[in-house]
């Protein structure tokens, strides 16, 4: 049989020309043609509905994007939507043009027309399941997939939030030991230990017991502990504005090179040393003049005063610091004392450095007469004049540091001093430091000369010699 008589159906008798299927009914041919339609039908409904699918989801989209519409856009298209549903409401519904594509073929053979009734209704009707039944395996799977990453997310977070308490937990409490009681002896240790120089002002401190310090008679409450901790603790000093806060030392059995390069707790050598007061000074009732010896250093060589220890004595050259402290403050073990400024000034250390003459401001015993001659010195070297009084009676506080201002390679011995008078019993603190005014001609050692230039005018001057 030619191609031509199988697709137009000229073969009446059913017969086929193949030598195999040849004087066989036709109805053993028949299956295969079914089945390439069934196949057909089932392809169909697959892509109606895949459309279904895809018109639902793009309808979706354009609900999710579409811009709300306004009263008067709705009141327009309301004649619309009653004329479209008239006009549905004479269409078939999509449930009879489904049915429709199910109509069956013409009759050939009524053993064709049963088995197109049959078997292709019944199997589109499993292929609809089948699809309908993946769609909705593939939408469980889905939004259980979602579920369990979900879960998943939440169970890590919970860890990690267990984890993060736990360490904390232990970091602020597991990790702390419990502090056991000190013993009798730890105890007594921990208390001789327990001085805080910061402290030694407070009203609550109180001498420890368990020092078994003999005191000298007359030492006020808030220097014991310090004086228990060293008996040669013999005061404390304090310029306001400054680092300058500190004890003072004093050792009139050995001389003023026992702290200057001593470190006050080990004992051993340092470069800084201990603020001390003079070895020949008395500490308790207080000479003529009084001097405290401390370091100034400039480490970095930036020609800034460092501020260590006796550093910021220097600060005093300018009469405008005077100005907004012209007090200070040194008290004994006994007594407290204010102290007003009165000059500070620079000068030489060593006699070669101002023509054979060492100013000798240190000297802490002089008579009256000679006492007021040593105001006079300091008065022609000061960098200032304050204007505070001074009588033949008084005494003075000397602060004695280094200084680089005469020659900043430190290859000269030189010094910065600050004078202060004690305030009188009666006499207030207060100081008028509008009376302070610059020194215009000040006395300075050759030195000065030699480094600045110049001429000196005190080369011949007067030598002060103190007179105890």
């Amino acid at each position: 049989m030619s191609e031509n008589d199988k697709i137009n159906g000229n073969n009446p008798g059913g017969l086929d020309n193949n030598p195999d299927t040849a004087g066989k009914n036709t109805d053993a041919a028949a299956p295969s043609e079914v089945d390439r339609r069934i196949a057909e039908r089932l392809e169909k409904i697959r892509q109606s509905v895949d459309a279904g699918f895809n018109a639902i989801d793009t309808k979706a989209a354009e609900a999710h994007t579409q811009p709300e519409k306004t009263e008067q856009q709705e009141k327009a298209e309301m004649p619309l939507k009653a004329q479209a549903k008239e006009k549905t409401a004479h269409q078939p519904s999509a449930q009879t043009a489904k049915d429709s594509v199910k109509e069956t073929p013409p009759k050939k053979t009524e053993q064709l027309a049963n088995s197109e009734k049959t078997e292709p209704d019944a199997a589109a009707a499993q292929e609809i399941e089948a699809v309908t039944e993946q769609t909705e395996d593939i939408s469980e799977n889905t939004v259980s997939k979602q579920k369990k990453i979900q879960i998943l997310f939440f169970s890590a977070a919970a860890v990690c939030l267990v984890v993060l308490v736990g360490v904390l937990s232990w970091v602020f409490v597991g990790s702390k030991k419990p502090v056991e009681p000190a013993s009798g002896e730890e105890k007594k240790n921990i208390e001789d230990m327990s001085f805080i120089p910061g402290n030694v002002f407070g009203a609550a401190l109180q001498p420890n017991a368990n020092e078994n310090t003999s005191y000298p008679e007359g030492i006020m409450e808030k220097y014991k502990r310090l004086y228990a901790a060293d008996n040669l603790f013999c005061g404390w000093l304090s310029v306001p504005n400054t680092p300058i806060d500190t004890p003072i030392y004093h050792n009139p059995k050995s001389n003023n090179l026992f702290y200057i390069k001593r470190d006050l707790w080990s004992g051993e050598f340092s470069r800084y040393g201990t603020n001390f007061l003079d070895y020949r000074n008395n500490a308790k009732d207080l000479d003529r003049n009084t001097v405290i010896y401390g370091h100034n250093f400039d480490d970095n060589n930036d020609d800034k005063i460092d501020d260590i220890l006796f550093g910021a004595v220097e600060r005093y050259t300018d009469i405008e610091f005077y100005k907004q402290n012209p007090v200070i403050e040194f008290n004994t073990l006994y007594k407290d004392y204010k102290w007003k400024v009165i000059a500070c000034f620079r000068t030489n250390g060593l006699a070669q450095d101002d023509n054979g003459y060492l100013f000798l401001y240190n000297s802490p015993i002089m008579h009256d007469q000679s006492f007021m001659q040593f105001v006079d010195e300091i008065k022609q070297r000061s960098y200032f004049h304050t204007g505070v009084d001074i009588k033949p009676d008084d005494k003075v506080l000397t602060l004695s540091t280094c200084t680089y201002f005469f020659d900043k390679n430190k290859t000269e011995d030189a010094r910065c001093v600050l004078i202060a008078r004690m305030v009188r019993p009666g006499e207030s603190e207060a100081v008028d430091v509008s009376a302070a005014v610059k020194n215009e001609n000040i006395r300075y050692p050759q030195l000065y000369y030699n480094v600045f230039g110049g001429t000196n005018p005190y080369k011949n001057a007067s030598k002060w010699v103190a007179y105890g």
